[in-house]
Formats: structure tokens, C-alpha cells, sequence
């Protein structure tokens, strides 16, 4: 229950597979500062769903 779960690619967890395909999609704005700062890192979006960073937060209402 207190394991970290794989958010992105191989492995990734079924909750957030569920997630991310339920979620509406970004628009894709081009090269932003905050894509720019996360590639320094070497983080990097592969589709657009992508969970990028450890504070991503998803709203759920009761109706799921």
C-alpha cells in the first residue's frame, strides 16, 4: 500500500493508467519554460498525458 508506483511507461500502475487515459488532453503549446526546465532534469514528456512531476494532482469527483 506505501510502495511507490510506477506513474509512466513500462509497469505503470493500472491507477494511473486509468488516470491519465480518463483525463482531458493538454494542448501541446510548444517549447514552454516549464518543459524547458524539466528536460534539464531529463525529464521528458512523451504524450501528453504524461505524469511530469512529483506534484501532479488529479480531480476526482464521487462520480468518478
Amino acid at each position: 500500500m506505501l510502495a511507490k508506483p510506477v506513474v509512466k511507461g513500462e509497469g505503470q500502475h493500472p491507477l494511473y493508467r486509468e488516470l491519465t487515459e480518463a483525463m482531458l488532453k493538454a494542448d501541446d503549446l510548444g517549447d514552454s519554460s516549464f518543459a524547458t526546465k524539466l528536460a534539464r532534469y531529463g525529464i521528458t514528456q512523451e504524450q501528453l498525458s504524461d505524469v511530469l512531476w512529483n506534484f501532479e494532482q488529479f480531480l476526482v469527483d464521487r462520480q468518478g
